[in-house]
């Protein structure tokens, strides 16, 4: 659903609806941004393609492909490879499983979303 007025899409990757659903109503509403979700790795590779987001949010445990072997793939396709990048998650951040995220990421999210820290991250890249 693409919110009236919406200047830039953002794709977001988590296999839980639950949290999807909750970044994409944060950011419909408060910047009128069209918010795609894929439930997988598997799924959002060929909607990134197709659709060019402007920003993609990925959660960084999925089953199948994590969230580092997402930021691969993505990077390997031309017209992806300078998307900006942002990972979702719960983990802390002094985690080794996040150290090697930071060479494909704008940033790390906490989950649960925090408008504020959504917003600043779409913000950031225009």
């Amino acid at each position: 659903m693409q919110a009236e007025g919406a200047s830039r899409t953002v794709l977001v990757v988590d296999d839980d609806a639950f949290i999807a659903r909750a970044v994409g109503c944060i950011l419909e509403q408060a910047r009128q941004a069209r918010v795609l979700a894929a439930g997988n790795g598997e799924e959002a590779l060929p909607l990134a393609e197709i659709s060019q987001p402007d920003v993609i949010i990925i959660d960084v445990n999925m089953p199948g492909m994590e969230a580092l072997e997402l930021c691969r793939r993505l990077r390997a396709v031309p017209k992806l490879a300078e998307t900006p990048l942002y990972v979702l998650t719960g983990v802390l951040p002094g985690n080794e499983v996040l150290g090697p995220l930071r060479e494909y990421v704008q940033g790390i999210l906490n989950k649960p979303p925090n408008p504020g820290e959504l917003l600043a991250a779409l913000d950031a890249v225009g």
